[in-house]
């Protein structure tokens, strides 16, 4: 079976690799886009005005107006900060609108500078999304994920992570990085059960 699934093979013509390129940018592309306008929210003067859904339309249409394509595309670039010095390594494209997002910096004033750099010394002062792979704690340490799945209890899990999402937002970390539910390293998943993928889902 496995000699005629070989023999029967063929390798996918150039449409449909363009295809699935396409369709891979794409889902990528609208992520970005979709942490790019969460901060457009928390950034601007329309913070007052978050109840007028039409403003905050034409506030991202204004925005993505003003945008060039470098800056779009910048706003989809995310960066490791975690080594050397960040504020000056990354300081020039913060300020030209290359960096939409960080991740693995968790010292608060490291943090604070380099939004400092990016809100005030950018052309259109889109602050970033700082992210941190946060998946079992961050100071104080959970169990990991497949032993909060066996607890069974939705109530404990969902403390665990607030007090994780508390902890790193002292940092200035905004996004967490969680694992997806069901992937191959088990430990970071909830086992093979769709119940309890679904139990922790609800979480």
């Amino acid at each position: 079976m496995v000699c005629a699934s070989i023999n029967t093979w063929q390798k996918p013509n150039a449409d449909e690799r363009c295809v699935r390129r396409a369709e891979t940018f794409r889902t990528h592309s609208t992520t970005a886009f979709c942490g790019l306008l969460v901060t457009i929210f928390m950034s601007t003067p329309i913070a007052e005005e978050l109840g007028d859904a039409q403003a905050i339309e034409q506030r991202i249409t204004d925005l993505l107006g003003e945008m060039t394509l470098a800056e779009k595309i910048g706003q989809m670039s995310q960066l490791n900060a975690s080594g050397g010095n960040p504020v000056h390594d990354l300081g020039d494209r913060l300020r030209a609108g290359h960096i939409g997002s960080v991740i693995n910096q968790v010292d608060v004033d490291t943090v604070n500078e380099l939004q400092r750099i990016a809100v005030e010394e950018s052309r259109l002062g889109i602050p970033l999304l700082v992210g941190r792979d946060v998946i079992h704690g961050f100071k104080t340490v959970l169990p990991i994920p497949l032993g909060q799945a066996a607890s069974w209890n939705p109530e404990l899990v969902r403390e665990g992570a607030r007090v994780a999402a508390n902890e790193a937002a002292t940092t200035g970390v905004g996004v967490e990085l969680r694992r997806a539910w069901v992937r191959t390293r088990i430990w970071q998943a909830n086992w093979a059960s769709p119940w309890c993928v679904d139990f922790k889902a609800m979480t």
